[in-house]
Protein backbone atom coordinates (compact mmCIF):
# COMPACT_ATOMS: atom_id res chain seq x y z
CA UNK A 1 0.00 0.00 0.00
CA UNK A 2 1.45 3.25 -1.03
CA UNK A 3 0.74 5.89 1.59
CA UNK A 4 3.26 8.81 2.16
CA UNK A 5 2.29 10.14 5.58
CA UNK A 6 4.06 13.54 5.28
CA UNK A 7 3.55 17.03 6.57
CA UNK A 8 1.45 17.92 3.52
CA UNK A 9 -0.95 14.74 3.22
CA UNK A 10 -1.52 11.52 3.09
CA UNK A 11 -1.33 9.82 -0.61
CA UNK A 12 -3.56 6.43 -0.89
CA UNK A 13 -3.62 4.39 -4.58
CA UNK A 14 -5.56 1.61 -5.29
CA UNK A 15 -2.61 0.52 -7.85
CA UNK A 16 -0.35 -0.29 -4.84
CA UNK A 17 -2.99 -1.06 -1.64
CA UNK A 18 -3.47 -5.19 -0.28
CA UNK A 19 -6.63 -6.56 -1.00
CA UNK A 20 -8.87 -9.36 0.92
CA UNK A 21 -11.52 -11.04 -0.53
CA UNK A 22 -14.53 -11.33 1.31
CA UNK A 23 -17.90 -11.97 1.16
CA UNK A 24 -19.51 -8.08 1.99
CA UNK A 25 -22.82 -8.16 4.38
CA UNK A 26 -24.24 -11.06 2.92
CA UNK A 27 -23.36 -10.38 -0.95
CA UNK A 28 -22.99 -12.32 -3.54
CA UNK A 29 -19.77 -13.77 -4.62
CA UNK A 30 -16.52 -11.74 -3.03
CA UNK A 31 -15.39 -8.31 -3.06
CA UNK A 32 -11.90 -7.12 -2.69
CA UNK A 33 -11.55 -4.97 -0.12
CA UNK A 34 -8.36 -3.20 1.24
CA UNK A 35 -8.16 -1.10 4.47
CA UNK A 36 -6.17 1.71 3.82
CA UNK A 37 -6.77 3.90 6.99
CA UNK A 38 -8.61 2.57 10.62
CA UNK A 39 -9.12 4.63 13.91
CA UNK A 40 -7.84 7.89 12.46
CA UNK A 41 -10.42 10.14 13.88
CA UNK A 42 -7.68 12.65 13.62
CA UNK A 43 -8.33 12.79 10.14
CA UNK A 44 -12.16 12.82 10.74
CA UNK A 45 -12.59 9.64 9.95
CA UNK A 46 -13.14 5.91 11.55
CA UNK A 47 -11.64 4.11 8.34
CA UNK A 48 -11.02 4.03 4.94
CA UNK A 49 -11.55 1.54 2.63
CA UNK A 50 -10.50 0.94 -1.23
CA UNK A 51 -12.70 -1.48 -2.88
CA UNK A 52 -13.31 -3.62 -5.95
CA UNK A 53 -16.09 -5.19 -7.16
CA UNK A 54 -15.93 -7.52 -10.28
CA UNK A 55 -19.28 -7.75 -12.34
CA UNK A 56 -21.64 -9.54 -10.51
CA UNK A 57 -20.62 -9.24 -7.64
CA UNK A 58 -22.49 -7.07 -4.83
CA UNK A 59 -22.14 -5.54 -1.00
CA UNK A 60 -25.08 -6.96 0.46
CA UNK A 61 -27.93 -4.97 2.08
CA UNK A 62 -27.16 -3.67 5.69
CA UNK A 63 -27.59 -0.79 8.19
CA UNK A 64 -24.86 0.38 10.97
CA UNK A 65 -25.64 2.03 14.16
CA UNK A 66 -26.66 5.72 14.86
CA UNK A 67 -22.64 6.57 15.59
CA UNK A 68 -21.35 6.50 12.09
CA UNK A 69 -22.13 7.62 8.75
CA UNK A 70 -20.98 6.30 5.33
CA UNK A 71 -19.89 8.05 1.88
CA UNK A 72 -18.90 6.03 -0.99
CA UNK A 73 -17.54 7.47 -3.82
CA UNK A 74 -17.47 5.83 -7.12
CA UNK A 75 -14.37 6.14 -8.86
CA UNK A 76 -14.95 3.73 -11.86
CA UNK A 77 -17.49 1.27 -13.13
CA UNK A 78 -21.47 1.05 -12.99
CA UNK A 79 -23.95 -0.51 -10.64
CA UNK A 80 -26.51 -0.38 -8.41
CA UNK A 81 -26.98 1.30 -4.99
CA UNK A 82 -29.45 0.55 -2.62
CA UNK A 83 -30.23 3.18 -0.39
CA UNK A 84 -33.46 3.22 2.07
CA UNK A 85 -36.03 1.28 -0.32
CA UNK A 86 -34.53 2.77 -3.60
CA UNK A 87 -32.60 1.66 -6.05
CA UNK A 88 -30.50 4.13 -7.82
CA UNK A 89 -27.94 3.66 -11.06
CA UNK A 90 -24.32 4.64 -9.88
CA UNK A 91 -21.29 5.47 -11.90
CA UNK A 92 -17.94 7.19 -11.77
CA UNK A 93 -17.89 10.39 -10.20
CA UNK A 94 -21.13 9.70 -8.18
CA UNK A 95 -20.80 10.50 -4.17
CA UNK A 96 -23.50 8.80 -1.98
CA UNK A 97 -24.08 9.19 1.84
CA UNK A 98 -25.44 6.35 3.86
CA UNK A 99 -26.59 8.32 7.01
CA UNK A 100 -26.70 6.82 10.56
CA UNK A 101 -29.25 3.98 10.92
CA UNK A 102 -29.58 3.95 7.06
CA UNK A 103 -30.09 0.61 5.18
CA UNK A 104 -27.68 -0.04 2.08
CA UNK A 105 -26.17 -1.96 -0.18
CA UNK A 106 -24.59 -1.96 -3.57
CA UNK A 107 -24.12 -4.21 -6.70
CA UNK A 108 -21.84 -4.36 -9.82
CA UNK A 109 -24.36 -4.45 -12.47
CA UNK A 110 -21.31 -3.55 -15.34
CA UNK A 111 -19.27 -5.57 -17.75
CA UNK A 112 -16.25 -4.18 -15.82
CA UNK A 113 -14.47 -3.62 -12.48
CA UNK A 114 -16.62 -1.45 -10.34
CA UNK A 115 -13.86 0.83 -7.60
CA UNK A 116 -15.24 2.62 -5.07
CA UNK A 117 -13.53 4.61 -1.68
CA UNK A 118 -15.96 4.05 1.37
CA UNK A 119 -14.99 6.49 4.02
CA UNK A 120 -16.38 5.94 7.88
CA UNK A 121 -17.45 9.09 9.38
CA UNK A 122 -18.14 9.43 12.86
CA UNK A 123 -21.66 11.28 14.15
CA UNK A 124 -22.62 12.06 17.20
CA UNK A 125 -25.53 10.11 18.44
CA UNK A 126 -29.18 11.33 18.15
CA UNK A 127 -31.84 11.38 20.18
CA UNK A 128 -33.89 10.62 17.36
CA UNK A 129 -34.04 6.86 17.16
Amino acid sequence: METRGRADGIRLAFRSSFYESSVAHDGQGSVLVSRVIKNRRDLGCNFIDMVALQPGTSIGPHSHGGRDAEMYIIIEGEGEMLMGSERLKVSSGDVLINPPHGTHGLSNLGDRLLRLVVIDLPVEASDEN
